[in-house]
């Protein structure tokens, strides 16, 4: 009986060991662990990177909103230089039209009548 409950023992470390060598951290896996400086100056490396990339992306979006208004200001130009294109077109178009009608009553002026 005693040998039996030694065997058991036996089989109940065995599979502690197992367990252990299984979920345990090794020294080598201890070396390469991050400390606590090795976070904190990588915390600090994204603050500076991230700190950088906002300002870079202010700078651009400042850039893209100054070419957007300047775009816009020249859609604005043209838009008003196409009315007043439309409105001079309009105006000589109604003086040709009054040139024509005097040079058709001139004309049938010298034309006998039938």
């Amino acid at each position: 009986m005693e040998n039996e409950e030694i065997k058991k023992i036996n089989e109940r470390f065995d599979e502690l060991m197992e367990f252990l060598s299984e979920n345990m951290a090794t020294k080598a896996d201890i070396a390469n662990m991050a400390t606590k400086d090795d976070i904190r100056e990588l915390r600090e490396e994204l603050r500076n990177e991230i700190s950088q990339v906002k300002f870079d992306l202010g700078r651009e979006i400042g850039s893209v909103r100054a070419e957007v208004e300047e775009l816009r200001r020249e859609i604005e130009k043209l838009s008003k230089r196409t009315i007043e294109d439309a409105n001079v077109t309009a105006q000589d178009i109604l003086k040709l039209q009054k040139r024509m009608d005097a040079l058709e009553q001139r004309l049938n002026q010298f034309q006998p009548a039938h």
